[in-house]
């Protein structure tokens, strides 16, 4: 057993993904033509009511009875889609595209009161693009 943990331990971690594969293919998040930024920046500094354009993958993220579509960029941050907006995405779930929409923020409070950052939800899509 000792044997084995040493043998998983020597193994180089260059490109070890825990099966993100497809990771580096992704296109990269970017902010719509006239705002410039980078990928972290514009998530990290996104604003109510700023147009945004971002590509990532579509999930389904949580359960029944509170299903969330989800755009998960190449950062890995997670832009929430607006429950109105859904039916423009589902189609495309576990794919990679390119959406234009309006960023919401929504402050996420624990129980305890403690925050737990903004939840940045897009409304108004448009499909730009399917990878």
């Amino acid at each position: 057993m000792l044997a084995l943990a040493g043998i998983i331990l020597a193994l180089p971690v260059q490109g070890f993904s825990l099966g993100r594969r497809d990771a580096e293919k992704a296109p990269r998040t970017q902010a719509a033509p006239d705002q410039p930024g980078s990928d972290a920046a514009l998530y990290e500094s996104a604003v109510s009511g700023q147009f945004v354009e971002i590509s990532g993958r579509v999930r389904l993220v949580g359960s029944e009875p509170f299903p969330n579509l989800v755009l998960t960029d190449s950062e890995e941050h997670t832009w929430y889609i607006d429950p109105a907006d859904r039916k423009t995405l589902s189609r495309y779930e576990q794919q990679t595209v390119t959406i234009r929409g309006v960023v919401e923020l929504t402050e996420m409070v624990l129980a305890n009161g403690r925050s737990l950052g903004s939840r940045r939800t897009l409304s108004g899509i448009t499909l730009v693009k399917v990878w």
